[in-house]
């Protein structure tokens, strides 16, 4: 499943905060943060035609641990954020078929460490081809990685303010 990770550092408060209002305080930040993933991953296909569905979880509490996350399943998805290996063969479904594509220039909807996608697509006229013996494969997207590079730094910024804001009711 694609989806990003985020680490959380300790934060030093010189005030006492009960563990309720800690916690509380906790998960509106995980609960932020995994709002604003859902919204990046979505901005990754706005562009594409058969959208992926996004799951996002969270706050979840597992001991001593608090978790978010956002995420799919999507195959597709997966391959462009995870890219494919080169050089491999794409043969018809049925035997004896054959394959259809726009033979046209190709222009990318996604570029790797991006997180937006633009117009683009195949164009030109419908070629056929009983198979393709090298594929050039699909460069790694890597969504995930950008995305939590990126929320990393708001997810301290919105943890300490709402720490903050708990020390001082």
């Amino acid at each position: 499943m694609a989806g990003g990770v985020i680490t959380f550092k300790p934060i030093l408060i010189k005030r006492a905060i009960s563990a309720k209002d800690m916690t509380r305080a906790l998960e509106a930040s995980v609960s932020h943060i995994v709002n604003l993933m859902n919204t990046d991953f979505d901005k990754t296909h706005k562009t594409w035609k058969r959208k992926p569905k996004f799951v996002k979880s969270g706050p979840k509490r597992s001991g001593q641990r608090l978790t978010g996350h956002v995420g799919t399943d999507s195959e597709i998805y997966g391959y462009v954020s995870k890219g494919t290996r080169k050089d491999y063969p794409i043969r018809p479904r049925r035997p004896g078929g054959v394959l259809a594509f726009p033979g046209g220039k190709y222009k990318a909807k996604t570029r790797p460490r991006v997180i937006g996608s633009r117009a683009g697509g195949a164009r030109g006229p419908i070629r056929f081809a009983k198979h393709i013996p090298k594929h050039p494969g699909i460069k790694a997207r890597d969504f995930d990685e950008e995305i939590a590079k990126r929320r990393q730094r708001n997810f301290e910024t919105i943890v300490k303010k709402n720490l903050m804001q708990a020390v001082r009711r």
